[in-house]
C-alpha cells in the first residue's frame, strides 16, 4: 500500500477518494478520526490520509489527483482566445471564461 493524499479537511480527501473510485482505483482512508489526539501528537500526523490498495495502479493515481490539483509550476499563461494574462492558478481565463487547455 502507498500513501496518496492527506488533507485536514475530510471532505476533501473524500472527493479525491470518490475521483479514484470512479476511476476503478481502490483506496483505504486511514487516520479518519485521528484529530482528537491534535496536542497530545502533532496536527499534520492526525490528518486523514487516502491510501492506495493496489500497487500498480500508482501511477494512474498520481495522474488522476495532479489533474485534479492543476500544475502549480506552470507559471502564468495567457488566454489563446483573447490573449489576457492569468496566473498560474486559474485554469479557466477570467477575463472570457476560455480554458487553460
Amino acid at each position: 500500500m502507498k500513501k496518496l493524499f492527506s488533507h485536514e479537511n475530510r471532505m476533501i480527501l473524500y472527493n479525491m477518494r470518490n475521483l479514484l473510485e470512479s476511476a476503478g482505483i481502490d483506496t483505504v482512508v486511514v487516520n479518519e478520526f485521528a484529530g482528537g489526539g491534535v496536542g497530545d501528537l502533532p496536527a499534520f500526523d492526525t490528518w486523514p490520509e487516502l491510501w492506495l490498495r493496489d500497487d500498480a495502479q500508482l501511477e494512474q493515481a498520481r495522474s488522476i489527483l495532479r489533474g485534479v490539483g492543476g500544475d502549480a509550476d506552470t507559471g502564468p499563461w495567457f488566454c489563446r482566445q483573447c490573449h489576457e494574462a492569468n496566473g498560474a492558478a486559474f485554469r479557466i481565463c477570467w477575463n472570457c471564461g476560455c480554458s487553460y487547455e
